[in-house]
């Protein structure tokens, strides 16, 4: 999934620039300006995205790198012994 999105924002990226490219081809100014501010939307919207994305990929790097909760192994006494428990070795 991670690198869907990546790809997904790389060519969002190229799909600006060529609009960027074609905006410096109009030849009415009205239309010209118009064209320049949707890019300037279109990059502040990609950055939010990429800051978006970065800040999940990192959260769920740090999911992953979370020490795991000791086992109940390393437990070598109990509070209340289980006397008379079937499963228990205190009789």
């Amino acid at each position: 999934m991670p690198g869907q999105l990546n790809a997904s924002l790389t060519s969002f990226s190229r799909t600006i620039d060529e609009y960027n490219k074609l905006a410096k081809q109009e030849l009415v100014p009205a239309k010209q300006e118009k064209a320049y501010e949707r890019v300037k939307n279109f990059r502040a919207e990609l950055a939010e995205y990429r800051q978006q994305f970065d800040r999940l990929k990192q959260e769920a790097d740090e999911r992953v790198c979370v020490p795991p909760i000791p086992s109940l192994q390393h437990i070598s006494t109990l509070s209340v012994p289980l006397v008379g428990h079937p499963l228990s070795l205190a009789t």
